[in-house]
C-alpha cells in the first residue's frame, strides 16, 4: 500500500500536541511504541506528521497520559478529562436533562448565576445528607418497602422520629432494616433542613446586595 505524502500531514496538529505530550513526560519513542504495542517507527511516524493513528489508539494514547482525544487533534485547548455525569456521577441522561433545563431558565430576565442546586451541592452538610439517604435506602430493601416503609397507619415522619429515639444515646439498640432506614431518612431531613435554613440566610444577603 502506497504511504501518503509526508506534506499532507505536515501541519497536522495531532503530531504537534504528541510531541508537546512526550516531551512534558520525557517519554522516548521506545517507551510510547511499548504502550501502544507498535513498533518505534510507527511513533515516529505519528511525531513527525506522517500517519495518524487509528482512534483505537488515539484513545489508548489518551487514556495513558490523561488528556482527551479531542485534545489530542487539536479540537479544543482543554486538554483535561472531565467526569461525565452518566458514568462517573451516577446520573440517568433524564436527570442530567432536567438540571441542564433548569440551569438555562430564566427569573425576571436575569440567567441563573448560581443556581439553587449548586448552593446545596457546595454546602459542607451535603455528603452527610446523601449519605445518609443512601443509608436509608440501602437499608429498606425492595421486600420491606412497601410493607414497612411506606404504608403504614403512623405517618412517615413519625415512625422517622420513634426510630431516632430509639437509637439516640445508645450504641447497641437492635432494630430493623426498615426502622434504621426510617432513622436515616430522619436523619436526612435535619440536615436538609439545616442546609435549606443556611442558603436561605445566603439568599437574604444576595437579595441586599443586588437590589
Amino acid at each position: 500500500m502506497t504511504r501518503k505524502k509526508a506534506a499532507s500531514f505536515t501541519t497536522s496538529k495531532f503530531s504537534e500536541r504528541l510531541k508537546q505530550i512526550l516531551i512534558e513526560t520525557n517519554t522516548t519513542h521506545q517507551e510510547l511504541a511499548d504502550i501502544l504495542g507498535v513498533q518505534r517507527q510507527t511513533v515516529s511516524l505519528y511525531v513527525n506528521g506522517q500517519i495518524r493513528p487509528d482512534i483505537d489508539t488515539l484513545a489508548i494514547i489518551g487514556d495513558h497520559y490523561g488528556v482527551t482525544a479531542d485534545w489530542l487533534l487539536g479540537l479544543t485547548e482543554d486538554r483535561k478529562k472531565h467526569p461525565t455525569a452518566t458514568d462517573e456521577l451516577g446520573l440517568s441522561e433524564n436527570s442530567i436533562h432536567k438540571i441542564r433545563n433548569y440551569g438555562l431558565n430564566r427569573i425576571g430576565g436575569r440567567v441563573r448565576t448560581r443556581s439553587s442546586l449548586e448552593k446545596v451541592i457546595s454546602h459542607d452538610d451535603f455528603e452527610e445528607l446523601l449519605e445518609n439517604l443512601d443509608t436509608a435506602f440501602s437499608s429498606c430493601s425492595e421486600s420491606l418497602r412497601a410493607y414497612s416503609c411506606g404504608y403504614t397507619e403512623m405517618s412517615g415522619e413519625q415512625l422517622a422520629i420513634d426510630a431516632a429515639k430509639d437509637l439516640e444515646g445508645t450504641r447497641w439498640t437492635v432494630i430493623t432494616s426498615a426502622k434504621y432506614a426510617q432513622y436515616s431518612v430522619y436523619k436526612a431531613q435535619q440536615i436538609f433542613n439545616r442546609i435549606i435554613s443556611d442558603i436561605s440566610e445566603v439568599e437574604k444577603l444576595d437579595d441586599i446586595m443586588e437590589y
